[in-house]
């Protein structure tokens, strides 16, 4: 009894074992924060499988995919993996999911529970599928967040199927990289046409076509140009209405205050331009204040010729 207790324990715990149990491996875990509510199921399943293999235990999720126990030490490290595995599986539901599954004791057939509610492999829900994909269009949105959302439906629709059921011959590789071209046409093709139709056409002829995430990179880059390109021409036109604004006149009979007043303002939208050249125009502006006559040619002086205008009419008024 003893020996065979020493062999249960290794089974568990020993790291070279097919049944080792790691310590923070508890059966409060959960192998996934997107707990499964029923319409995310394509993706739920992939990170469940996912963080199975991490753990070198994806195998317990089908009945030939885990070698049989021989004995009834391995029976009974057996049972303590599968007993576990069904804890995170449990623990990676949503809560109204979870005592419809709760009576489960063997993994695969809870696995086949959860894959036989709410898995995708049903008519209606393929066509589902194919009609958001087919109407799927950037619309105005920044490519990262239709990116998302192609990539998205796309691995809903055909992530799960391997074109060539396996195969690793010349034909299979042939086959794979059309795949991977029909896959970068269908992105290029949602994209809005008046932003990236140039861009576009430079991808799909070159030869090969490229990748999807090389299509990727070289949209977004041409995206963040014509950001770009849209800040600098949007900061010319505003300095542009700025010089051209019509300069106010000054009557005769303005009190200095008000004269002083108006020399001030109708400077500030100079101000930047003078700077740029080195000159200051504040005490100009100051001399206005104090003595308008002198202040009026004070600021004839140091405008330049672009804006000789304002300071002839204000030494008129």
């Amino acid at each position: 009894m003893a020996s065979e207790g020493t062999k249960k324990v290794r089974l568990i715990h020993d790291p070279t074992s097919p049944y080792y149990i790691h310590p923070s491996e508890s059966a409060g875990n959960s192998l996934t924060k997107h707990l499964l509510k029923g319409d995310n199921y394509d993706i739920w399943e992939k990170t469940i499988i996912n963080a199975l293999e991490g753990r070198s235990r994806a195998g317990f999720l089908n009945p030939s995919g885990f070698p049989k126990p021989t004995d009834e030490q391995e029976l009974a490290a057996w049972k303590a993996n599968n007993s576990i595995i069904c804890s995170w599986i449990c623990n990676s539901v949503d809560e109204h999911i979870q005592p419809s599954i709760i009576s489960h004791k063997i993994a695969h057939e809870l696995w086949l529970d959860l894959k036989t509610r709410y898995g995708g492999s049903n008519g209606p829900r393929i066509h589902e599928l194919k009609s958001e994909f087919q109407s799927l269009h950037q619309k105005g949105q920044t490519v990262v967040v239709y990116y998302n959302q192609f990539v998205t439906l796309w691995n809903k629709l055909y992530g799960s199927v391997d074109p060539t059921c396996g195969c690793r011959c010349e034909a299979a590789a042939l086959i794979r990289a059309r795949e991977e071209q029909e896959k970068t046409h269908h992105f290029l093709l949602g994209l809005d046409e008046e932003q990236f139709g140039h861009i576009r056409s430079q991808i799909i002829a070159t030869e090969p076509v490229p990748d999807i995430h090389r299509a990727y990179a070289l949209i977004v880059q041409e995206e963040r140009h014509k950001s770009i390109v849209r800040g600098r021409d949007d900061r010319t036109d505003a300095l542009a209405f700025a010089m051209q604004r019509p300069a106010p006149t000054l009557g005769r009979g303005d009190p200095p205050i008000i004269r002083a007043h108006i020399v001030e303002n109708t400077a500030i939208p100079w101000i930047g331009a003078i700077n740029c050249m080195g000159i200051r125009l504040g005490r100009a502006v100051e001399v206005a204040a104090l003595h308008p006559a002198e202040g009026v040619a004070a600021v004839a002086k140091h405008r330049p010729t672009a804006v000789a205008p304002l300071a002839v009419g204000l030494a008129e008024g």
